[in-house]
């Protein structure tokens, strides 16, 4: 059986949320919640390796650029904004990736939404 590819994993994570929807943009897939994007992914950086970005609520990009997980990175342009990168090559922790997400799409959804999540 072939490998899962990163997006694979990622796109069927962010598309069982509430309303979720996939848009792309500068050349890779985002992932929205009424337009407000809460996912960046990109198959390569400028190092050449696999990533996400997500926003994150106050106090999670301190904690997890602060962790001794060197998956974490403060991603360029909206890292100044409390957004959080992850790389995704290697040997990712997709539960732990989908909680990350969840709560990045908690910091975009609206009340609706939240309420059919948490039902």
């Amino acid at each position: 059986m072939p490998q899962r590819v990163p997006i694979d994993h990622l796109r069927e994570i962010c598309l069982a949320l509430p309303g979720a929807t996939e848009k792309e943009a500068w050349g890779d897939p985002t992932f929205r919640v009424n337009e407000k994007m809460f996912v960046k992914f990109s198959n390569a950086d400028k190092e050449g390796r696999t990533t996400m970005w997500c926003n994150a609520g106050p106090g999670a990009q301190d904690a997890l650029l602060g962790s001794l997980d060197d998956s974490f990175f403060k991603p360029p342009y909206v890292g100044d904004r409390g957004w959080i990168g992850m790389y995704l090559d290697g040997d990712a922790n997709w539960g732990q990736i989908a909680a990350i997400v969840e709560d990045a799409y908690r910091t975009a959804a609206p009340k609706k939404l939240l309420a059919v999540l948490d039902t």
